[in-house]
């Protein structure tokens, strides 16, 4: 895949030298190499960007606000998360919305938002339900984790009910609770 960015680079094939790097950046993703996932996945925003791939802009900022969340850069990461919900909202891009909003649930959890967290995760699992989406590798296990942070955060009403209003929430109304969550830190 490194030759495919390389390739592509060399020939001015824009387009797939975009895929490629966010294939190698979404590797890196997996395997936990932050700066690498910012740096690589960075560069694909930037040409998805410039080409006019609005989803593909939306999915390489979804990698890059994972990875800077994953440095401590919590601004950053809400910059990221923001530019790449708005722009999958705008495209209908529901599995790259459906990535920001656990972002946004993880990123409230850091700043001690836990009643805010907790609604985005009831929206976070109607919106995985609803796409017959699944989370899988370090995503799920920090997912959990996160969930149970939170169920010992709150006591068990005041958790229930907030994941019962989340879950209520529309697509849009769930993207707008993730940009407020967010929106403070930019």
């Amino acid at each position: 895949m490194a030759e495919l960015a390389e390739l592509a680079e060399r020939i001015g094939d824009r387009w797939n030298g975009a895929i490629a790097l966010n294939n190698l950046g979404d590797l890196a993703l997996q395997s936990g190499e932050w700066e690498r996932v910012v740096e690589l996945c960075g560069r694909s925003s930037i040409l998805r960007r410039d080409l006019g791939d609005e989803w593909g802009m939306a999915l390489a900022l979804a990698n890059v606000a994972m990875a800077e969340l994953h440095l401590g850069r919590l601004s950053s990461a809400a910059v990221s998360v923001r530019a790449a919900l708005e722009a999958s909202m705008k495209v209908n891009a529901k599995m790259v919305v459906a990535a920001c909003i656990d972002t946004s649930v993880l990123i409230a959890t850091a700043l001690g938002n836990v009643l805010e967290a907790a609604l985005l995760a009831g929206a976070s699992e109607r919106t995985h339900e609803e796409l017959g989406s699944v989370r899988d590798g370090f995503e799920a296990e920090l997912f959990a984790r996160t969930i149970a942070s939170l169920r010992e955060s709150l006591d068990a009403d005041a958790y229930a009910a907030a994941v019962r209003h989340g879950r209520e929430l529309t697509l849009e109304e769930a993207a707008a609770s993730a940009l407020a969550a967010t929106g403070h830190l930019d």
